[in-house]
């Protein structure tokens, strides 16, 4: 008799609850029961042993006695308690196979979580065993165990799992389609499963292999032996003529790091039955044996270190009855503030830290640094409250004061390799005698001291830094590192510059305000009073002293915005690829003396320093004959460093000796393949160039594209899932040796950085490449090549870009921005190449998805305000569209829409702004012909809503009426959504209508928006588009007098601004002025002062709002003046100066503020 004690224990009652059980289906179960071969006295158990057998499809095809698992142990785990999981699926159930399977693994979950007790799981190591299919259940029930890892009572059976067992059990992935029909051999073994099933089954195995998916990621580490089947299969010759193969190696491996794979000469229904003689049983034995070895230690809470692997949920197909299963436990929320705290697990500080990357397949939860929002999200103002009538601010230092640094503040370099590190004594010598503060104080020059490295890529430089700052960093109060190759890398580290210092918060980022914070420190790093002097042969200072290094300015102009002022107690470092004489002159520019810029041009390592670093690195004999090699080797490669860090793999898989004969027998291939770049043929500092050490020619099919494809992208940050984004059927047309699946891209990737061709940090799934690699792996493409690869990132890049059925939804945009940013730098690489090389003709699909690209893009750079970068690619994507019409017309549609609303956010000019939006009501009119559909009628009354909104810049107020009108029907034409209802045609027809002094149509219109969205959304706080008519309505208001109503809704819609595009956007600014001005009446000069400079720090952010920043200078410096404060003539002076250097005509006079109101526009005044 089977011992049914522990049919899903506690007791049956607990199965009257259940959902698992599927009324449509009457899906058994399943049990879990102690088999009788096994140990019965609990105090005896060697090992726990959970058996899952191959599914069956009825209870009749059950066995009752199942003696394989007993025989399969016999010898090996004496005294092992031996517990089978008793199941099967309904054949006739309209569910697929799959979800019924994953029904069981909810099940076996069930009844291991509420077997603990009954069958003392806890008490002995655990190990699971499964055939076929029956593996599928358990990687279900495993995944559930442990995604419920804040179930205490789990934790004991999830520590004592000590291995799996896979019997010939399939494991797919998304990317091996081929391989899904060998699924029939496992569903072919079932007795009495029809053919109907199994083709179905076959058809739908994406659901398996997103449960495969999910398994790989749960973060399982215990021991797993997987077996798989050698031998031809009689299911399979019956399935077709081709003889398909049965369980084989690629269909059974795993790909996890702790995975045994073995063959057997077996069927798929013998499997069980292994031979004592076998590889694949010793391995068994050897794994249980261990196991059993293994002490087994309680714990009752949970360490304070996280998993190495994170914590990562696929978002498959995946049955959604299986979602309705009865759980004893919740599933831990992904939201960090949803589950059980760290105090509440008996865990302190058990996750301090959780950052949420969303992907198109993933979401992953894992430990963060600081967190770089690209896109302000905070408010520099508190709040107001109202008390009777009046409005109250809390204290003025809250919202203008900045606090005080936290130092010392030393910002730690990149991770470097030390042991690549020999010599250049001389140059840090220099760098002290230069930069160190007890060298500046005894100076008689003053000012900002800079240090430049210059040389071409791979020299050296970014390691002479980082060395630099990392033994000096005790000479300094603060030191700081700044990625300098991008604006958007610059922002970045100097958004982190302001969060190491205390003078922002993660949740107040704001990468320009972040940018001002920094520089006004470093231009004046005054030391909190309780700061000692670092370097004690200084007297104590009242200065803090740092060190500010600038890595790979590539193109000096970028980091002008980034410079103290030359008056600044401070030393700067720079590594760049221009020659000191072109650096010293660009400083020059910024106001720097250039007679503070002194550097060096970097050379390699002399032979001695080469050849030393050649033997620590690789340990070889330091006999004469090999001493000679590493000469030889030294001078062949000019003591390159980067080409010496290449070359020590290859030492270490032969010999210094051999590397040195190889050389000398491929130099004249070689010297073929050095870098053509024009950096080192017009660059005669060094007559030596790089030699191409390599080994590019021996690398894979797989591995030269996948390195091709890096050499197109920005270097620095490549998510390593882009590269393998799944079957992407565009990229392998045009190049059929691109990895096409997970397995390939492994091998591809673990080739290159094998080669140290490029480095992969496995626990952020990034990949970053050596510039000077990406120099010459393209120098060395031809130009049917070098299409290629551009065409392969391209592709790669569409299939991996969070596309959205509503493009312009400022919501999504901001959802997805992690997703966006990531891909961002690697776009505009694209746009960069694209423009050096307009002799490129690219296949039509490969331009249609490059031209969308540089579209999407752009909408979210000037999404996020970035909107210089963002004019870039939309001028190169219209300028290319428009050469390609009338096959690139909806892309070109899409790109003139998202011009003009940058060009009437950017101040541009009206006329201009005008002929954009003519330009696409031209193309939409085209497009709406040929395909006269709801979205081609939107994309219309899109357009004639921006002429509207050009007519009413230039003044033109009925047209602008009629356009919005044209606009407004042709959006009700259906049934709207917000995506589509007309906020803005109504909004701007309002402000054209209250010009015209129609004061009740213009309230009307404005209402009918705000009941919209009341009714839409209710109660809105962070809305960009309400916040718009809020204001417009506010400008009309106060025209009619109607100050406290106005101001009511000008405090609203800065508060919409500031959670939903943060406190800087232009319209927030103008709310701050309005909010000023009314103080100002009330004569609360304080208040008025504190929304006044917010003003001015929003509009000082971007280049095109100088007439308005040059009024509220006037306002600012009028209350300054009022309340005697010396700094109201500074303004008013300033305010002066750039009031005549804008308006540029008539003779001087005296200003007063009918002069500054006449310098803004209608929405302004």
């Amino acid at each position: 008799m089977l011992d049914t004690k522990g049919l899903l224990a506690p007791g049956l009652a607990s199965m009257a609850s259940r959902a698992a059980i599927d009324a449509r289906t009457s899906q058994y179960p399943g049990r879990l029961i102690r088999l009788p071969a096994s140990e019965q006295n609990p105090d005896r158990f060697s090992l726990n042993i959970i058996f899952i057998p191959e599914a069956r499809i009825s209870a009749s095809d059950q066995d009752n006695s199942p003696k394989w698992p007993s025989k399969l142990v016999q010898g090996v785990a004496p005294g092992a308690q031996l517990l089978w999981f008793d199941y099967y699926i309904d054949p006739h159930s309209e569910a697929p196979i799959w979800h019924l399977l994953g029904e069981q693994g909810e099940n076996l979950r069930f009844a291991i979580e509420n077997s603990t007790q009954t069958y003392h799981l806890d008490r002995r190591r655990l190990v699971y065993i499964c055939h076929g299919l029956g593996g599928l259940v358990l990687k279900k029930a495993l995944v559930g165990l442990h995604e419920s890892l804040s179930n205490s009572a789990l934790r004991p059976v999830l520590e004592a799992e000590s291995g799996i067992v896979f019997l010939g059990t399939p494991h797919i992935e998304y990317e091996e389609k081929d391989s899904w029909e060998q699924l029939a051999i496992p569903l072919q073994s079932i007795p009495n499963i029809s053919k109907q099933i199994v083709s179905r089954a076959v058809a739908e195995a994406a659901i398996a292999a997103g449960l495969s998916s999910r398994f790989t990621q749960a973060g399982i580490e215990v021991p797993i032996l997987s077996i798989y089947e050698r031998s031809k299969n009689g299911f399979a010759r019956r399935l077709s003529m081709r003889k398909k193969r049965p369980i084989t190696a690629e269909l059974a491996q795993t790909l996890l790091t702790n995975e045994t794979l073995v063959g057997v000469d077996m069927e798929h229904t013998e499997v069980t039955s292994l031979g004592r003689d076998t590889e694949a049983y010793g391995k068994l034995r050897d794994l249980l044996e261990k196991a059993i070895a293994m002490p087994l230690v309680s714990t009752v809470t949970i360490s304070n270190s996280l998993p190495r692997r994170p914590l990562e949920r696929t978002i498959s197909n995946w049955s959604s009855e299986a979602s309705d299963l009865p759980r004893t436990k919740p599933k831990p929320s992904l939201n960090p503030g949803d589950g059980p705290t760290s105090a509440e697990l008996g865990v302190p500080n058990l996750i301090t830290s959780i950052s949420m990357v969303k992907t198109r397949r993933t979401v992953r939860m894992f430990d963060s640094g600081p967190l770089l929002n690209p896109v302000p999200m905070a408010s520099a103002l508190s709040s107001l409250d109202e008390e009777e009538g009046i409005f109250e601010m809390e204290p003025l230092e809250t919202i203008v004061s900045r606090p005080e640094p936290k130092l010392p503040c030393r910002m730690s370099p990149p991770d470097m390799a030390d042991h690549f590190f020999k010599g250049r004594t001389d140059i840090l010598a220099a760098i002290d005698e230069a930069l160190l503060p007890s060298r500046l104080a005894r100076s008689t020059r003053a000012g900002t001291r800079c240090f430049a490295l210059c040389g071409m890529g791979g020299m050296g430089k970014t390691q002479i830094a980082g060395r630099y700052a990392k033994t000096r960093k005790k000479k300094f109060d603060a030191v700081f590192w700044v990625e300098a190759d991008g604006k958007i890398h610059l922002a970045a580290s100097f958004g982190n510059i302001a969060v190491h210092l205390g003078l922002t918060s993660i949740a107040n980022l704001d990468h320009t305000v972040s940018r001002n914070v920094v520089l006004e420190w470093l231009n004046n790093p005054i030391k909190p009073a309780s700061q000692d002097s670092i370097d004690e042969s200084v007297p104590v200072p009242e200065l803090a002293s740092w060190l500010l290094v600038f890595n790979n300015v590539d193109q000096p102009e970028f980091i002008h915005d980034y410079l103290p002022a030359d008056t600044a107690n401070g030393s700067i470092i720079i590594t760049t690829r221009v020659p000191l004489q072109l650096v010293q002159d660009d400083f020059a520019k910024t106001g720097i003396d250039p007679s503070n810029v002194i550097g060096l041009d970097i050379n390699g390592f002399t032979v001695t320093e080469a050849v030393d670093l050649l033997q620590e690195a690789t340990g070889f004999d330091p006999k004469p004959e090999n001493m000679d090699a590493a000469r030889a080797i030294a001078v062949r490669l000019s003591g390159f460093p980067l080409a010496l860090r290449q070359v020590i793999p290859l030492i270490n898989s032969s010999s210094v000796r051999m590397v040195s004969r190889a050389f000398g027998e491929r130099l004249p291939e070689v010297i073929r393949n050095v870098d053509p770049t024009d950096e080192i043929e017009d660059n005669p500092t060094y007559p030596h160039t790089i030699l191409t050490v390599w080994a590019l020619e021996s690398l894979s099919p797989d591995a030269h594209w996948l390195l091709t494809a890096l050499c197109y992208m920005s270097p620095d940050r490549i998510l390593d899932e882009v590269l393998a984004p799944g079957y992407c059927e565009a990229v392998f047309q045009v190049a059929p040796r691109f990895p096409q699946n997970k397995r390939q891209h492994i091998d591809a990737r673990d080739e290159l950085v094998r080669s140290s061709i490029i480095r992969y940090d496995a626990t952020t799934n990034i990949i970053t490449v050596h510039r000077l690699v990406q120099d010459v792996v393209r120098s060395r493409l031809t130009p049917a090549e070098a299409v290629t690869a551009f065409e392969v990132v391209s592709h790669l890049m569409h299939h991996s870009w969070p596309w959205s059925q509503a493009p312009y939804d400022h919501d999504y945009v901001f959802k997805y921005w992690e997703d966006y940013s990531n891909l961002l730098p690697h776009i505009r690489r694209l746009a960069s190449v694209f423009k050096r090389n307009p002799q490129w003709k690219l296949s039509d699909r490969a331009m249609l998805d490059f031209l969308r690209l540089l579209q999407a893009a752009a909408w979210q750079l000037m999404e996020g305000c970035n909107y210089e970068a963002a004019t870039g690619l939309l001028e190169l994507c219209l300028t290319t569209c428009r050469l390609h019409s009338p096959n690139t017309r909806q892309i070109l549609s899409e790109a003139l829409f998202c011009q003009t609303k940058m060009g009437f956010r950017t101040q541009m000019d009206p006329q201009k702004i005008l002929e954009y939006a003519q330009e696409h009501v031209h193309h939409r009119e085209r497009l709406e012909q040929q395909e006269s559909t709801p979205l081609a009628r939107i994309g219309l009354g899109n357009s004639h809503g921006e002429v509207g909104m050009a007519y009413f810049m230039m003044g033109e107020y009925e047209k602008a009426i009629d356009n919005c009108n044209s606009c407004i029907l042709l959006l009700t034409m259906d049934d709207t959504d917000d995506l589509t209802f007309p906020n803005f045609a109504n909004m701007f027809s309002a402000l054209a209508h209250h010009a015209l002094g129609r004061d009740d149509e213009a309230l009307k219109r404005l209402d009918r928006v705000i009941q919209h969205r009341i009714h839409k959304f209710g109660e809105e706080t962070k809305s960009y588009k309400l916040a718009c008519v809020l204001q417009a309505k506010a400008i009309i208001l106060e025209r009619q007098s109607k100050l406290e109503d106005a101001y009511h809704l000008y405090r609203r819609a800065f508060d919409l601004y500031k959670n939903g595009v943060g406190p800087n956007y232009w319209g927030a600014a103008q709310c701050c002025v309005k909010l000023g001005d009314r103080f100002l009446r009330k004569k609360q000069l304080v208040t008025a002062r504190t929304y006044y400079i917010q003003a001015l720090k929003a509009l000082q952010v971007y280049k095109y709002y100088a007439r308005e920043l040059c009024r509220v200078k006037f306002k600012l410096g009028s209350v300054y003046e009022a309340q005697g404060d010396a700094r109201g003539k500074q303004y008013l002076d300033e305010a002066e100066e750039e009031y005549w250097a804008l308006e540029g005509k008539g003779e001087k006079r005296v200003l007063g503020e009918a002069d500054y109101d006449a310098l803004v526009g209608f929405l302004c005044r």
